[in-house]
């Protein structure tokens, strides 16, 4: 071998060496990291999505009042008797006889010659709306007088009867007539305080609707709260019935 061929050789023996060396198994292999595209666009891409959308100008939205038919869940009954006792008949601010259409005040008069209905509504209660057509049945088949006392501040009689002929217009969209109901106005819901003390442990104090059945004496039978159904309706039957039988049996003794 020529000398001049010696250093060539050389060289490339080392570099046969140096491979060898980082391709053993022990050796640790070091190689430059590699660009992840989505760590360079993760930032980009979090910026983007916290840009919001310019809210539309002049979009509004409808609302329709949802009515909803009541369910016998829907009603519970008080008729414990030691807890109706102790029921005080508030004094409602206005009264309004839809017949007349005149205005006055004082107490409704509970007592006379056959049961009375009371039931607390308003036109923000959808399930009051519902059950307005039940209760005119069930007053108009039981032979019970139907008084509706409204927790809407209204300003006078007129607003009042606006205020329930909405409510049965929501009921029965497609009737035009309005039964012809009692009306009050209790604007400072003076009746849903003096009844939150027989709901507090069974009910919901406050909400509506609610129905108050006193016997023609003037004193609370039972108080329902919430939907008017055919269930609540047959037990009011009986009560009426049972109201009947004492009336007649006062005024058959000597």
């Amino acid at each position: 071998m020529p000398r001049t061929h010696a250093p060539i050789l050389a060289a490339l023996l080392g570099v046969g060496l140096v491979l060898v060396v980082t391709r053993s198994p022990g050796a640790e292999v070091r190689s430059a990291p590699v660009p992840d595209p989505m760590a360079v666009q993760g930032p980009m891409l979090e910026r983007a999505s916290k840009v919001e959308a310019p809210a539309p100008v002049g979009f509004a939205v409808a609302v329709e009042p949802i009515v909803t038919q009541p369910t016998r869940s829907d009603a519970i009954a008080i008729e414990a008797a030691d807890v109706l006792a102790r029921f005080v008949v508030p004094t409602d601010r206005l009264a309004l006889l839809a017949e007349t259409h005149a205005a006055t005040r004082g107490r409704i008069a509970l007592a006379g010659s056959r049961p009375t209905l009371v039931a607390l509504v308003a036109s923000w209660c959808a399930p009051c709306a519902a059950e307005l057509p039940r209760l005119v049945a069930f007053s108009q088949a039981a032979d019970v007088r139907l008084v509706l006392v409204s927790l809407d501040d209204v300003a006078g009689p007129e607003s009042l009867a606006a205020v329930v002929e909405d409510l049965f217009a929501r009921a029965e969209p497609t009737s035009r007539v309005v039964p012809k109901v009692e009306l009050r106005a209790d604007p400072d819901a003076v009746w849903t305080d003096a009844t939150a003390p027989l709901l507090i442990d069974r009910g919901d104090p406050g909400a509506l609707p609610q129905s108050l059945l006193f016997a023609p004496t003037g004193e609370l039978v039972t108080l329902v709260q919430g939907g008017f159904d055919d269930a609540i309706a047959a037990r009011l039957e009986q009560h009426v019935a049972a109201s009947e039988s004492c009336v007649h049996a006062q005024v058959g003794a000597p």
